[in-house]
């Protein structure tokens, strides 16, 4: 099989390296949002995301990632079944081949090589993909913390006195009464 190489390094390499750095990116972006800040900083943070429609436009970016790096699991799960596949296969050859130890040899470090590859992008590409789902995670729950928060500053602006409870909100406990049977 032919491969296309720039610079020397094939379109597979490239793709598999982009992978890579995706992964890295990802880590980074989940080491700061999992770093405790103060909330004012957070929240600063948090809101200007907010007004910027970021999250929107992220999410819509993050939907198409998704799908790229769904597709690059499943090929990497066929690669790595398939060569697995073909490695039982040599591993029990008929009585009637004949297998120069050489040749057997070399195809077997040759298909090691490249099962160990394949399942490593496995893994790159599971890992990439459980970032991307666990950093959309954090940013929702960051705007939910947000928005929160200035809800309950509202209501204890509107409240005359912050102690006193505000009407209509909370749940206010009753005593149980046992209804006699007659």
């Amino acid at each position: 099989p032919k491969t296309h190489t720039i610079r020397g390094m094939s379109m597979k390499s490239l793709i598999w390296t982009g992978v890579f750095v995706f992964l890295v990116i990802e880590l980074i972006i989940t080491i700061i949002l999992v770093i405790p800040v103060p909330r004012k900083i957070r929240n600063f943070i948090a809101r200007r995301v907010n007004k910027l429609n970021l999250g929107h436009r992220i999410s819509y970016v993050s939907f198409y990632i998704a799908i790229a790096l769904v597709i690059a699991l499943v090929d990497t799960i066929r690669t790595a079944q398939m060569l697995e596949q073909r490695a039982m296969n040599h591993a029990a050859p008929s009585d009637m081949v004949q297998v120069n130890m050489r040749d057997e040899m070399m195809w077997t470090e040759h298909d090691k090589k490249r099962i160990y590859k394949s399942q490593r992008n496995m893994y790159l590409t599971a890992f990439a993909l459980t970032l991307l789902f666990v950093i959309r995670r954090l940013t929702q729950l960051m705007q939910e913390a947000v928005e929160l928060e200035e809800q309950i500053e509202q209501l204890t602006k509107a409240s005359p006195n912050p102690s006193a409870p505000v009407e209509g909100e909370g749940v206010e406990m009753k005593p149980l009464t046992q209804k006699k049977k007659d």
